[in-house]
């Protein structure tokens, strides 16, 4: 907020600079540093001067900051149990000045980040494991993966594409012809032991993604990995999740779906053809997601860059089961695009 109110003074407001990881992070015991990245005040009036990042710790810590705003920050020398506010201000050129803050947090030894809970592994599908199958164009598949079983439906959607599975490999999505998508939706819910409103009501899930060699071949191609209560489409109402379009031969971007409809993620970058997508869900509905490159999930999400993919409202005094009543794992390739699921996991922060 600006030092000075509207109608007592004419100059036009400062705003102060956003943190890219929201107003704190709380990230598991163990973690020593973190980033912070701050963003370029907005509004105000001539050229802005940010003072150098501040850090407030307990007694006896040695938590140091670095960097400038703004910009990339990092914050080093964390402990097991302690929190530490990080700070600074934004001066513009007519001299009006606000304030920004973000808090870090470390959970204490043995907590795993929040209150002592942890994340407890429910089910852990390796397809690489499955017998080889298709390719599918239409249809249900059982793919028997190693630590059980999941069900597959194959679809398409203005596209000739196909979904094969192959020991060893996994399952390939691919996409050919056409605009449309080619999908292969997972049905979770059938693979899960007890999976209903009493076992996400007061939980976090989290469904981890490994995806590899995903390839674009043209502009414009798109991969999908997305949470939903319905296989009847790829962009039902309900299904939120990551959106990667291939840009050019060396460039990607992303975007976050929901609600039928996308949100940019910042600019273009180099692809990556290596990733696992964590999507996590909070009373069965509100959607988050965290995207990782390379082939290792984070072991705690909480402690990475969340994105909000959205929710159902619910309303005052209301108790209504507003959930995914189905839990379906929609992958897919678009254009002629295509990607290969390794393993599906799913942890619940218990």
């Amino acid at each position: 907020m600006s030092r000075y109110r509207a109608g007592y003074d004419s100059r036009p407001d400062i705003v102060a600079p956003t943190v890219s990881q929201g107003a704190a992070q709380r990230l598991a015991s163990g973690t020593t540093s973190a980033a912070v990245t701050v963003g370029a005040a907005t509004g105000g009036g001539g050229t802005y001067t940010y003072s150098a990042p501040a850090i407030d710790r307990p007694g006896g810590s040695s938590a140091a900051v670095s960097g400038t705003v703004p910009g990339a920050l990092s914050v080093t020398g964390l402990a097991d149990g302690e929190a530490v506010v990080v700070s600074g201000t934004a001066t513009d050129g007519t001299g009006q000045a606000v304030a920004w803050s973000h808090v870090v947090a470390v959970a204490a030894a043995g907590g795993g980040g929040g209150g002592g809970a942890s994340w407890v592994e429910k089910l852990a599908l390796n397809l690489k494991g499955a017998t080889s199958s298709g390719p599918h164009t239409s249809g249900d598949t059982t793919v028997d993966a190693t630590g059980g079983d999941v069900e597959m439906t194959s679809k398409r959607a203005g596209n000739s594409g196909n979904v094969t599975v192959t020991q060893g490999v996994g399952a390939r999505v691919a996409a050919a012809g056409g605009t449309g998508a080619m999908t292969a939706f997972f049905d979770l819910k059938a693979a899960l032991s007890g999976y209903d409103y009493a076992y996400i009501r007061y939980y976090v899930i989290a469904v981890d993604v490994f995806i590899t060699d995903i390839d674009f071949n043209d502009d414009g191609s798109i991969c999908n990995i997305s949470l939903s209560d319905s296989k009847s489409s790829w962009n039902d109402g309900d299904a939120r999740g990551l959106e990667v379009y291939r840009d050019s031969a060396d460039l990607e971007s992303r975007r976050i779906r929901g609600a039928s409809g996308t949100t940019v993620i910042g600019s273009q970058r180099s692809k990556v053809t290596e990733r696992v997508v964590t999507l996590l869900m909070t009373r069965g509905q509100i959607v988050d997601m965290v995207d990782t490159d390379g082939t290792s999930a984070p072991a705690d999400p909480r402690a990475s860059t969340i994105y909000t993919c959205g929710g159902d409202a619910i309303g005052r005094n209301s108790d209504d089961p507003l959930m995914l009543a189905n839990l379906f794992l929609n992958v897919s390739a678009f254009g002629a695009a295509a990607l290969t699921v390794t393993d599906i996991k799913v942890r619940r922060l218990e």
